[in-house]
């Protein structure tokens, strides 16, 4: 109704191969990762010995809290991206107008819905978790600032997917980095005047706003004659948007349960310092799994356009390439970490911190299997078939909580992380491969084998950099680097001679072409 605007004829941008812009993609992506790496490297020391522990683990906590109600702009997101990513494969783009207007529609509900949840939330937060002494007047706003940027990232949520639904990532990623950027340096400028939680909550609120309207303009360019300011209804895409976003919804659910609820139950059992000191040496997983999705996205718009193709032979393909690239990616930095954590955190945060870096080894070890397998969903997704893996990631993400806070009371924090990290990880290794197989009618042992290549690979890098340590006894993030630079050129070595097919499969999906064996497969 009125989703399109005056020309309904398709641009030629529309039907571009899915691989174009991959080298703007990925060039994006590659600087957003280093500058993760680099912000969290400094700025999370930074805000620790600032605000101290106890009130710097308010931060991560009230977040997490508030990311539970983000499930609506998850399921929402990646409904979304696969209507219009379906749409475009067909050359369709008046249904992917109908998508759009009728997905702002329902952000519009939905903003309105969660209104009153965030206001009762931030009330109420001081006596639902543990806060240090007098911080209360300052938890209830922060909740409710970290609230207000999750209505506004529920509001961009339908302006990404434009760009992203014509594998044009980068806009996403200018749109990140800037939002960083305005972050960390709108917090330096306010803490400057007086380090506390509330002027790092405007920080946050400041750049989310800066969000909103990046990713207006984003839309306002890439639009293709979608009306992107006039929400609507439209039965059929509801109908269908509603139907994906309910599995997707049961997966996240048992997402969240699994992987987002170690700062909460840690904070509950062990109070706001342990709590602050877990929510600290927890940021290497957060960092690395985000940068490892943020690349495996890269893939995801492909995978999707095959899937909306028929295209079986070559999706498995470049699937199986793009699940040897996140291997090859996450095992250098999680192998690394592992082997020199006590030295990391030493280093990093300080001598108090170094009796955590268990928790850092029980954590990022399943963490590699859960990182490869994560091109697998848009598979389930592309072909609509996620209800089953829905189901079973809820049931096993409530016993991975139960585990948690049992082993929690037994073995103390790294209890928390067994529970939560492996429970999760078994089922990524065991259903999640079998599954996106199944969805096909593939074998399924078709995922198996980038699998076992990560586990071989993490175990060297972590060998290698255990060893680095022992022999050089770094004792700065400096001298930790050129450990670092070493490890990293040995790996990529070894990868060049002992996996040199695989490597150069990875390289050409991440630079948009098709791998030999794809190649091979499709003139087949």
């Amino acid at each position: 109704m009125g989703a399109l605007g005056k020309s309904d004829s398709l641009d030629t941008s529309v039907t571009e191969d899915p691989r174009a812009h991959a080298k703007l993609n990925l060039a994006t992506t590659v600087i957003g990762f280093l500058v993760s790496i680099g912000t969290g490297l400094w700025f999370t020391p930074f805000l620790v010995h600032k605000l101290g522990p106890a009130a710097y683990g308010i931060i991560p906590l009230a977040t997490t809290v508030v990311s539970y109600f983000s499930l609506l702009t998850q399921t929402l997101s990646s409904a979304l991206n696969r209507s219009i990513s379906v749409a475009l494969a067909g050359n369709d783009l008046p249904r992917a107008g109908r998508a759009f207007s009728s997905a702002l529609g329902g952000v519009v509900l939905i903003v309105l819905a969660l209104l009153p949840l965030i206001a009762i939330l931030s009330i109420a937060a001081p006596a639902l978790f543990e806060v240090p002494d007098g911080e209360a007047v300052a938890t209830r706003a922060l909740f409710a600032i970290v609230g207000a940027t999750l209505l506004f990232s529920i509001i961009s949520t339908p302006y990404l997917s434009i760009a992203f639904g014509q594998n044009k990532i980068y806009w996403n990623n200018f749109n990140s980095l800037i939002q960083t950027a305005l972050r960390i340096g709108l917090t330096v400028a306010l803490f400057s005047i007086s380090a506390n939680i509330f002027n790092a909550g405007i920080a946050i609120l400041v750049a989310a706003s800066a969000g909103v309207l990046l990713s207006m303009l984003s839309a306002r360019i890439n639009s293709r004659g979608i009306g992107i300011f006039r929400p609507s209804f439209h039965r059929e895409e509801l109908r269908a948007l509603s139907r994906t976003s309910s599995h997707v919804l049961l997966m996240q659910l048992g997402t969240v349960l699994t992987m987002s609820c170690e700062v909460v139950i840690a904070n509950k059992l062990f109070g706001a310092y342990q709590g602050g000191r877990y929510a600290a040496v927890i940021q290497w997983l957060l960092l690395l799994r985000n940068a490892n999705m943020a690349l495996v996205v890269l893939c995801v718009p492909t995978i999707l356009r095959l899937v909306g193709e028929h295209k079986h032979a070559e999706l498995i393909s470049y699937t199986r390439t793009a699940m040897n690239w996140s291997a090859l990616f996450i095992a250098l930095p999680a192998g690394f970490v592992c082997g020199v954590s006590p030295l990391l955190l030493t280093a990093w945060l300080g001598p108090h911190f170094t009796d955590m870096w268990p928790i850092v080894v029980v954590q990022l070890t399943p963490m590699v299997f859960t990182c490869t397998v994560l091109p697998l969903y848009s598979i389930s997704l592309g072909t609509d078939k996620m209800l089953v893996g829905g189901i079973a990631q809820l049931i096993l993400g409530a016993v991975g909580v139960v585990i948690a806070i049992l082993f929690g009371w037994q073995w103390g924090m790294i209890g928390v992380a067994i529970g939560v990290n492996w429970s999760f990880g078994i089922k990524e290794l065991v259903f999640t491969p079998a599954y996106a197989a199944h969805n096909i009618g593939a074998p399924a042992r078709t995922f198996l084998q980038p699998l076992v290549t990560v586990g071989l690979l993490f175990v060297l890098v972590m060998a290698l950099s255990w060893g680095g340590g022992q022999l050089f006894h770094p004792h700065n993030m400096i001298q930790l680097f050129y450990v670092g630079v070493g490890v990293a050129c040995i790996y990529a070595a070894i990868g060049f001679v002992a996996f040199r097919p695989m490597v150069m499969g990875a390289l050409a999906t991440l630079f948009g072409k098709r791998a030999p064996a794809a190649a091979a497969a499709q003139q087949a």
